[in-house]
This record gives C-alpha cells, sequence and structure tokens, in this order.
C-alpha cells in the first residue's frame, strides 16, 4: 500500500511538474507573440509615419506651387493691364484709331474681290470708333481676358487638387490592405 501511495505519490508530482513546465512554456510563446506583435505594430507605425511626413512635405510643395500659379496669374493680369493701360492711352492721343468693317452698298454692288477702275481691289469701307467707345471696347476685352487667365489658373489649381486626392485615397487604400 505505502508502495502504491508513493507511486501515485511520484505520479502527481510529475503530472504538476510537466503541468507546470507546460504552464510556463505556454506563457513564454504568448509572451513572445505578444513582443513580436508589438514589434510589428511599432514598425508598421514608423513606415506610416514616414509616409505621412512624405505626403505633407509633398502637400507643401504642391501649395506652394499653387502659391506660385496665383502669383502667375497676378504677374499676367498686370501685364496684360500695363498693356491695356498703353493702348488706352495711345487710343486717347490718336495714335492708334479702333475701326469696324461696314457694310456699303457702293462695295455691295461691286462685290467681294472686285477691283475700282484703276484695277486696284476695292477696300471694305470702315468706320471710325470714337476714343471712348473704343476704350470700353478695349475695357470689354481686357476683363474677359482677365477672367479666362483665372479661370484656367483655377482649371489647373482644380486638377492638381484632384490628382492628389486620388494619390492619397490610393495610398489610403494600399496602407488598409497592409495593416497587420
Amino acid at each position: 500500500m505505502i508502495r502504491a501511495v508513493t507511486v501515485s505519490l511520484l505520479a502527481l508530482a510529475v503530472l504538476s511538474v510537466s503541468h507546470w513546465a507546460a504552464y510556463l512554456a505556454g506563457r513564454s510563446v504568448a509572451q513572445a507573440q505578444a513582443v513580436a506583435t508589438d514589434q510589428a505594430i511599432q514598425a508598421h507605425t514608423e513606415v506610416v509615419t514616414a509616409k505621412a511626413e512624405t505626403a505633407a512635405t509633398t502637400a507643401d510643395q504642391k501649395l506652394a506651387a499653387a502659391v506660385a500659379t496665383a502669383a502667375g496669374v497676378k504677374g499676367e493680369n498686370d501685364n496684360a493691364r500695363t498693356e491695356i493701360d498703353h493702348l488706352r492711352g495711345q487710343l486717347r492721343t490718336g495714335v492708334v484709331r479702333l475701326s469696324v468693317a461696314t457694310d456699303s452698298t457702293c462695295s455691295a454692288a461691286a462685290g467681294p474681290g472686285a477691283a475700282a477702275p484703276s484695277g486696284e481691289p476695292v477696300e471694305t469701307p470702315r468706320a471710325e470708333l470714337v476714343p471712348e467707345d473704343a476704350e470700353n471696347l478695349v475695357s470689354i476685352g481686357a476683363e474677359g481676358n482677365d477672367a479666362i487667365r483665372e479661370r484656367n489658373a483655377l482649371i489647373v489649381l482644380y486638377n492638381e487638387a484632384r490628382a492628389t486626392l486620388q494619390q492619397y485615397k490610393a495610398e489610403i487604400d494600399r496602407l488598409r490592405g497592409e495593416q497587420p
């Protein structure tokens, strides 16, 4: 009987030691898995942070380009205004005259491409605008050109912003697929 109790106690001790060893081994495996997971998350965070810093730098560069585009449009508009002001001055002084073609019964009777009795082509009759009306017409054209330059710059900025957002979306989608 003592032998049976000793064998039982010995078996119980071996079982306890093996159970304890298995518990410790399982615990160290779980700890190793937790450490590996933490390292993977940290590495992923470092990669994402580096990419975010790169994206921020790119965004800063694109903002600088947008400011340069706006400055370029302002410069173009300023140059155009200088030219228009010079043209207005020439219109006021009579150095430049503005005229429009008119319809005349004389030229209509002769027909297009007709020649005068001297053999020279008949010019289309023209009517000269008074300087104030010529300036008004030039102003209308100048305002239209300014608006066109500004709209073209906005289209460029819009397309750049759209392309950037599409790149960010693609990068976000790609990063979502890489998450640990």
